[in-house]
């Protein structure tokens, strides 16, 4: 496990074995309650949020900034055996602390398509070259 790296927060470093020693596979074999315990303890160590303000059931973007947001995403990546998925997922309203139980649990997110961001052309924000559908200049 990654029992000794670091992750640089704007405010704190925080070290990934305050987070867990498991490997993923020793993660993904977890009851869904014990996963969510450690997906709220990650995500109020990398954003400095008590426990209590972390709500299983609202979007990550609603508490965590970008920098918290790319941050998680490393960790789930590495320490919690997440497949790569795309940047923007997090950002989506839909991406919850209860969705990623699951996702842990799959070891993926279904949901992302190829991991580019792009689910289908009927997914919201698929309507033009950014990740919300604005145009980039």
């Amino acid at each position: 496990t990654l029992s000794s790296e670091n992750v640089l927060t704007n405010k704190t470093t925080v070290t990934t074995s305050a987070i867990t020693t498991k490997t993923p596979e020793e993660i993904r074999a977890l009851d869904s309650k014990e996963i969510k315990a450690m997906l709220i303890n990650s995500i109020s160590q990398i954003a400095q949020l008590n426990k209590n303000e972390i709500k299983d059931n609202v979007a990550l973007s609603t508490f965590m900034d970008s920098l918290s947001l790319a941050q998680f995403k490393g960790l789930l990546e590495t320490t919690f055996g997440v497949k790569a998925f795309s940047d923007e997922y997090l950002f989506r309203d839909t991406t919850t602390v209860k969705k990623l139980v699951n996702v842990v649990k799959a070891g993926s997110a279904p949901d992302d398509g190829d991991g580019s961001g792009v689910v289908s052309a009927n997914a919201v924000g698929s309507g033009g070259p950014g990740c919300c559908g604005c145009v980039v200049m």
